[in-house]
């Protein structure tokens, strides 16, 4: 799977051809995907979910 950065890179090229409602939905999935990598690089157990922080493990 392509990282944050390139995947920011390549909306940031291509928003202004993007209809407003997908421009929205590909920011906000952008934003997600980079708290999951700034979760994972301090190795975090957890994850965000839209309304809770959840646990990876069985043990949390």
């Amino acid at each position: 799977m392509p990282s944050f950065e390139t995947l920011k890179t390549r909306q940031s090229e291509e928003r202004d051809n993007y209809a407003d409602n997908l421009g929205l939905r590909v920011h906000r999935a952008l934003s997600w995907l980079q708290r999951v990598e700034q979760a994972e690089s301090i190795g975090s157990p957890f994850f965000l979910t839209k309304d809770k922080l959840s646990c990876r493990e069985a043990s949390c």
